[in-house]
C-alpha cells in the first residue's frame, strides 16, 4: 500500500522509519504520474518486506518538494535515515 507524507508526517513516516523508503512526488495533473501510481501500488504490495513506498504531492507539499528540490514530476527519491538521494525506479528494484 502507498503511504502518503505530508510536511507534518515527513519525519516521522520517513526518517524514522526502519525500512529504506522509496518516496515519489507526483502531481495529480501530470498524465505519466497518473500511470506511474498503479504500477507503485503493484510494486508496495511485492516489496513491501523490503521497502515503504510513499508519494507525496507537490500542489500540497511544497515545502518537502523544495527540500528535495524536486524540478520535475514524477521524482523518485530512495530515503534511508538522512541519508536521501535520488534514484530510479528500475535501480531500486533490480
Amino acid at each position: 500500500m502507498l503511504e502518503k507524507v505530508t510536511d507534518e508526517n515527513y519525519f516521522f513516516q520517513v526518517e524514522q522509519s526502519e525500512k529504506p523508503v522509496v518516496l515519489c512526488f507526483y502531481a495529480s495533473w501530470c498524465e505519466q504520474c497518473q500511470r506511474l501510481l498503479p504500477e507503485l501500488e503493484k510494486i508496495a504490495a511485492e516489496k513491501a518486506d523490503f521497502y515503504r513506498l510513499c508519494i507525496a504531492d507537490i500542489d500540497f507539499e511544497k515545502r518537502l518538494a523544495q527540500q528535495f528540490r524536486v524540478e520535475n514530476v514524477p521524482s523518485v527519491f530512495l530515503v534511508t535515515g538522512e541519508e536521501k538521494r535520488e534514484a530510479s525506479l528500475e535501480e531500486i528494484f533490480e
